[in-house]
């Protein structure tokens, strides 16, 4: 069959849609690799690379996005829980300024240790809190049999792209959480999950509360750093 070379504009259009179709795959596409077994087996992970690097989704990640003004990021870390499958979660309080402009938040970050290691950090901005302990209330009291069907998943996705599910491992009831973090402007995607049993779901929230707690202290007048800078 003849063929025949495609015009710029018309090659432009087919990347475009080639990079779009990608994105929309991502989430399912990791959802894939991360339970592969070779993640836990320490095989080296698959570098990935976002074409066009979204937007910043969080407060936090805009303001220390912006150019031209100095930005301070202060972190106070507040826990970090070790999962069942040996995966650390880190909880970090943040505070991100710029002049008179402050933004609160976490950082959340997930370490795989082994032969490679899995780091990945995702941010929730304060007002998402409230609304990431109320899921995780309803996640981690979710059963097999509450629900329609054989099996089943809950979901919930903060907007930095902090997960927590409620998966089913092999008859038993897990608690996912997983950040993805894409670095710019390389567009790096990098991912970590740590995986717990499904009733250690209230320490996960009593850590947000604790995470909370500190960034009230932070916010008071005269408040000094309470963690480092430029992390």
């Amino acid at each position: 069959m003849r063929t025949y070379p495609l015009p710029e504009e018309s090659l432009m259009r087919a990347n475009k849609l080639v990079a779009t179709t990608l994105a929309l795959l991502l989430p399912t596409a990791l959802l894939a690799q991360e339970d592969m077994p070779s993640e836990s087996e320490g095989a080296e992970p698959r570098p990935v690379q976002v074409v066009n690097v979204p937007a910043p989704k969080t407060m936090l990640e805009r303001l220390a996005a912006e150019r031209g003004a100095i930005i301070v990021k202060t972190y106070t870390d507040v826990a970090t829980i070790t999962g069942e499958d040996g995966a650390n979660l880190r909880v970090t309080a943040v505070q991100f300024a710029r002049d008179e402009q402050k933004h609160y938040g976490l950082a959340m970050t997930v370490q795989r240790s082994g032969r490679f290691e899995r780091v990945a950090t995702a941010f929730v901005d304060e007002e998402e809190i409230d609304r990431l302990m109320a899921a995780l209330e309803t996640i981690g009291k979710m059963q097999s049999g509450q629900v329609a069907g054989t099996d089943f998943d809950a979901t919930y996705t903060t907007r930095g792209d902090l997960l927590v599910a409620n998966v089913g491992n092999n008859g038993t009831r897990m608690l996912q959480v997983r950040s993805t973090q894409i670095l710019a402007p390389s567009g790096d995607l990098r991912w970590a999950t740590a995986r717990f049993r499904l009733g250690r779901a209230p320490e996960i929230q009593q850590q947000l509360v604790a995470a909370k707690g500190m960034i009230e202290r932070m916010k008071a007048p005269g408040a000094a750093a309470g963690g480092n800078e430029n992390k």
